[in-house]
């Protein structure tokens, strides 16, 4: 804290989000009582967290998006608009079927995983 400048919280604040993405871990010294850390060095391991904490979450929740954008297509009563709309959405759709396909071959690289799941009919 006395090197950065910086105050309790805000060190305690970003300790708490380098522990979520795995870049730190406290370590357990005999005789001190001070919470020690250690940084994580391997990008691997870093790279996996961050896919299974941020990534995941984020295309299992475009799947309701796109849901909810197809329902509020149907009640559109603009041709043009409902034509831009569809266009926009087949390129959403797109995407998120190459991420889905993509995202577990990454996982695997980077260790987080050890197989590909089943394939989809998408």
């Amino acid at each position: 804290m006395g090197i950065l400048k910086i105050n309790k919280g805000s060190s305690s604040q970003g300790l708490r989000t380098l522990r979520k993405l795995g870049a730190a871990s406290s370590v357990f010294e005999p005789g001190d009582r001070k919470e020690s850390f250690v940084a994580e060095l391997r990008l691997c391991k870093l790279v996996g967290v961050f896919l299974c904490e941020q990534a995941d979450p984020h295309l299992k929740k475009g799947i309701a998006r796109l849901k909810q954008i197809e329902t509020l297509l149907k009640g559109l009563d603009d041709s043009d608009s409902c034509q831009r709309g569809n266009r926009s959405y087949e390129i959403f759709v797109g995407w998120h079927r190459q991420m889905s396909r993509l995202l577990p071959l990454v996982k695997m690289i980077v260790g987080k995983s050890d197989r590909l799941p089943a394939k989809n009919k998408d």
